[in-house]
C-alpha cells in the first residue's frame, strides 16, 4: 500500500518540465521545488515513496517508478518487501500457470526430465577448455555448486560456481574482467587523437593506459594550468574543459550578469595563465619532488604581495572593482601584474596533494622559496630547485 500522498519535486531541464506544464503546473525557475500529489508523478520518475508491504506490514521505500512497474505488470496488486516477494511471485504464477513455479507446468517439467545429465567426465573437461582446474569430485547438475581453481590467477584461490553459470565464462571472474578490459580498450593513438580533438593533451603515457574505463590525466591547451583527470569515456561528451565552460559563459554571456561587475583578484589571476602554461613547460609537466603529472602552479611567492607589488609600482589604489578602472588602467594592471611574475621567476609545479601539504605546513599567508626549499628537503632530502 502505498503511504506517500504528497512529494517535492524541482524543475530540470528535461522532459519532466512539459510533463508538470500539462497537468496545469507553472514553470517558475530551473532548480525550484515544488509539491505535487503522487499521482502527477510521471510512471518512470526516481523520486522516493513510502510504500506498506501487504505481507508483513514494514514500511519500506522504493523509487515511484519502480513501484508503479511492479503494480502496472504483475497480476497481483500488491506492495510488497524484498523478504515477502517470493509470495508474490506464487500467488502471480498460481493466476497465470496454476502452479506455484512455472517448472510446475506439465510441459515444463518434461523438458526438464528430457534434458541430458553430462558425465562427470564431460564436465571436467569443458572446465580444462576454461583454463579452470576442477576440484570438486562429483557432478549431480547444472546448478550444483562446483569448486575449481583458475590457472591463471591462482592467487584467487578455491572459487565456486554452477556449471550454468561457467558454461558461459571464459574462465574465472578475473579472466573474465581482463577480456571486458580488452575489448573497452582502444589504441593509445586513437585516444591521444580523441583528446587533441577535443583540445586536450593526453598526459598518462602509454605504458600507464589500461582502457577506456580507467582514469587518465591531461590537460585543456587553452587553460594548460589545471591537470585534469577522467576517462576515455566521458571525454567523448564533453566541450573544453570546466574553465572553457567559464570563459563561454563568461560577461554578458553569463545568466548571472548585472552589469559587468567583477572582482579585482579573478581579473588579475586571469592575466597569469600565459605564465603559469610557460611554469608547466619548465618542469616538463611533472611535480618537481614526486614526478608524478603535475595538476597546480605554485606560487613561490603569495599572489597577493605580487599583486600589491603591481599597484606600487603603478602607483594606483586598490579599488573593490575591476569596473572602477578605466580601460586604461585595467590594461596597464594586466601587463605589469605578467611581467611581475615572469620577474620572480617561475611557478613550481606540483600534484594537489603536495601543495595541500605544503599550505598545511606553512599557511597559505606569507610564504617564500626559502618555505618550499626547506619543505623539499623534509620530503626528499633534497633542497635544490633545478
Amino acid at each position: 500500500m502505498l503511504l506517500t500522498t504528497h512529494v517535492m519535486v524541482k524543475w530540470v531541464q528535461n522532459k519532466t518540465k512539459s510533463h508538470y506544464v500539462k497537468k496545469g503546473y507553472k514553470f517558475t525557475s530551473w532548480g525550484d521545488k515544488f509539491q505535487v500529489p503522487v499521482e502527477d508523478l510521471p510512471k518512470s520518475s526516481n523520486v522516493p515513496v513510502t510504500v506498506l508491504c501487504d505481507y508483513c506490514n514494514k514500511k519500506i521505500s522504493k523509487q515511484f517508478g519502480n513501484y508503479k512497474r511492479s503494480r502496472d505488470e504483475n497480476p497481483v496488486k500488491k506492495d510488497t518487501c524484498s523478504k515477502c516477494h517470493p509470495q508474490k511471485t506464487k500467488e502471480g504464477n498460481k493466476l497465470l500457470y496454476g502452479v506455484e513455479h512455472y517448472t510446475q507446468k506439465p510441459e515444463e517439467a518434461e523438458k526438464i526430465g528430457a534434458r541430458k545429465r553430462h558425465s562427470y567426465e564431460f564436465i571436467k573437461n569443458e572446465f580444462n577448455k576454461r583454463g579452470l582446474i576442477l576440484l570438486s569430485e562429483s557432478y549431480k547438475n547444472s546448478e550444483q555448486l562446483l569448486s575449481y581453481s583458475c590457472n591463471n590467477h591462482t592467487d584467487n584461490g578455491i572459487m565456486e560456481g554452477s556449471w550454468s553459470n561457467i558454461k558461459n565464462q571464459i574462465g574465472c571472474r578475473s579472466c573474465g574482467h581482463e577480456e571486458s578490459g580488452k575489448k573497452q580498450r582502444l589504441d593509445y593513438r586513437k585516444i591521444q587523437q580523441l583528446f587533441n580533438s577535443k583540445g586536450f593533451i593526453l598526459l598518462t603515457i602509454e605504458e600507464e593506459y589500461l582502457n577506456t574505463k580507467t582514469k587518465v590525466k591531461y590537460y585543456c591547451e587553452q587553460h594548460p594550468e589545471d591537470i585534469l583527470e577522467g576517462t576515455p569515456d566521458s571525454i567523448r561528451y564533453v566541450q573544453g574543459c570546466k574553465n572553457c565552460f567559464i570563459d563561454r559563459n563568461r560577461g554578458e554571456n553569463s545568466y548571472k550578469w548585472r552589469g559587468g561587475i567583477t572582482t579585482l583578484k579573478f581579473f588579475l589571476r586571469d592575466q597569469t595563465k600565459e605564465w603559469k602554461r610557460d611554469s608547466l613547460k619548465v618542469w616538463n609537466y611533472r611535480c618537481v619532488i614526486t614526478g608524478k603529472p603535475a595538476e597546480v602552479i605554485h606560487h613561490p611567492h603569495n599572489f597577493s604581495f605580487l599583486m600589491d607589488l603591481t599597484f606600487d609600482r603603478l602607483q594606483l589604489d586598490i579599488r573593490p572593482n575591476l569596473g572602477d578602472y578605466t580601460e586604461e588602467e585595467q590594461v596597464l594592471l594586466a601587463s605589469m601584474i605578467r611581467k611581475i611574475h615572469y620577474e620572480y621567476g617561475y611557478g613550481i609545479a606540483l600534484t594537489k596533494e603536495m601543495h595541500i601539504l605544503f599550505h598545511k605546513k606553512f599557511g597559505w599567508e606569507n610564504n617564500t622559496s626559502d618555505q618550499f626549499k626547506k619543505f623539499k628537503q623534509e620530503i626528499t632530502g633534497n633542497s635544490d630547485i633545478p
